[in-house]
């Protein structure tokens, strides 16, 4: 028989050796499996560590298995249960039964002794029970090295029945068993490091990437408050401006109305029929007036704040259709042309219908003057989108009046022409309630021509 107490020193230091690996493992990265194996290998190095001091009962197990072995089979199967990933319904079955028999085989030891020719192929069955949990685990992960510690475990049952059949000395299987622990060892803290390390590296991308989309979604939710935060300024400005707007537009009728009453009320008290039938006719028309800003103020609101009810219509047919309508109540809507083949469209058709009547009746009223006004609705492509238009004749408009032509109440022509300045603030508020744009193109006497454009449900501009 050959020098024992080399292989077990070599043992001993291979053990140790791996114990102290795992060990730093499982403090630095707090792997559960790790720690087990650590323990695992602890207690086989101690066992070969106290080989001198163990004296041998020729074909019986020495105490010290009951002591070491039996705890290392434990810690063994719980390290490759949690490396593995073992299913919990097959953790919970395994892992007690790996106990409960350790147990009773330490019992057996330090009662009644085992034989070597016993104890070794218990523990070579659980070494395929490892060799099963490893299998396992390459079905889950491709192109890894638990196909080799298959092999290596597989390999001590192997040897255990070539003992049986005298092909090796028994006393040689408890340092086989090392040198197959040793292996599967090396390869388990290899490939669970590395299996470890990419799930770091993975976890640190995604977190990476987390950082990146709440720094997107931080940038775009500054935005949001700038452009929001513009928005009530402008709002807070737009209502300033309706506030006086609406007391200067209404004070005015309104106190005439008062007025007018009250000298017709004296010139009834005074039996001037004369006198009334001249100051009713301003009363009306003051009414009338204040009647108009109040019908406007409630179109500017309803468009702002009602739903929006997106249909697909045919540009054609709604003009044609509005045309009719409006030459009925002023007959100027006659001189109105519409271009040919406009496109079908997707809008809201009531309040596609007020963008329309202002559009129309703004140019109408500006161009009125001319000789031979001429206002015309129609469609052109440019860079691959449609635009609509509704072009005049009529008097123009300079830059600076531009700049302020979408402001409500704001008349840029001032008392020359009659208005509240409110149907152009209705024409932008309908654009943008369908996400398009507008634009005016116009110089002082020649006219201007009001473009603009519409999104659809699918946020793309119509096309023709």
């Amino acid at each position: 028989m050959a020098d024992q107490g080399g292989y077990a020193a070599i043992a001993s230091l291979l053990t140790g050796a791996l114990a102290l690996l795992y060990g730093f493992v499982w403090r630095f990265q707090r792997l559960h499996w790790a720690g087990w194996f650590s323990a695992a290998f602890a207690l086989v190095a101690i066992r070969f560590l106290l080989h001198p001091l163990i004296s041998l009962v020729p074909g019986q197990s020495p105490w010290v298995a009951a002591v070491f072995i039996c705890p290392h089979a434990v810690c063994m199967t719980w390290a490759m249960a949690s490396y593995t990933g073992l299913p919990d319904r097959w953790a919970r079955l395994i892992k007690p039964v790996a106990l409960a028999v350790a147990a009773a085989t330490a019992v057996v030891i330090l009662t009644k002794g085992l034989p070597v020719a016993v104890a070794m192929p218990m523990y070579a069955a659980y070494i395929l029970v490892w060799a099963a949990m490893a299998w396992w685990a390459r079905r889950q992960e491709a192109h890894s090295a638990h196909g080799v510690v298959v092999l290596v475990l597989l390999a001590f049952p192997v040897a255990v029945i070539s003992a049986r059949l005298g092909g090796i000395e028994p006393w040689l299987l408890p340092y086989l068993a090392v040198t197959m622990l040793a292996i599967t060892g090396m390869t388990i803290l290899t490939t669970g490091v590395l299996r470890a390390h990419r799930q770091i590296a993975s976890e640190l991308q995604g977190r990476l990437a987390a950082e990146e989309s709440l720094k997107l979604l931080n940038e775009s939710l500054e935005r949001r408050v700038i452009e929001r935060t513009d928005e009530l300024q402008r709002l807070v400005s737009a209502l300033e401006s309706f506030n006086r707007s609406v007391s200067h537009d209404l004070r005015g009728p309104l106190g005439g109305i008062g007025s007018l009453a009250n000298l017709a009320q004296t010139a009834l008290e005074q039996h001037d029929l004369d006198a009334v039938a001249r100051v009713l006719p301003a009363i009306s028309r003051q009414a009338q007036a204040s009647t108009e800003l109040v019908s406007a103020l409630l179109v500017l609101a309803q468009v702002g704040e009602a739903p929006l009810h997106r249909q697909t219509i045919d540009l054609n047919q709604l003009l044609q259709q509005l045309l009719s309508d409006m030459m009925i109540l002023n007959p100027a809507w006659s001189v109105v042309r519409v271009q040919p083949d406009l496109p079908t469209l997707e809008a809201d058709p009531d309040l596609l219908r007020q963008l329309l009547i202002n559009l129309i009746g703004n140019a109408l009223k500006f161009s009125a003057d001319r000789s031979t006004p001429h206002v015309e609705v129609g469609a052109e492509l440019r860079q691959g989108e449609c635009v609509l238009f509704v072009s005049d004749n009529g008097v123009g408009l300079s830059q600076d009046q531009i700049e302020q032509l979408f402001q409500p109440f704001r008349r840029v022509h001032g008392a020359h022409f009659q208005g509240h300045g409110v149907g152009l603030s209705i024409v932008k508020r309908v654009v943008d309630r369908h996400q398009g744009r507008i634009w005016v193109q116009a110089a002082p006497g020649e006219g201007a021509q009001f473009y603009f454009t519409l999104q659809t449900q699918t946020g793309h501009s119509v096309t023709a």
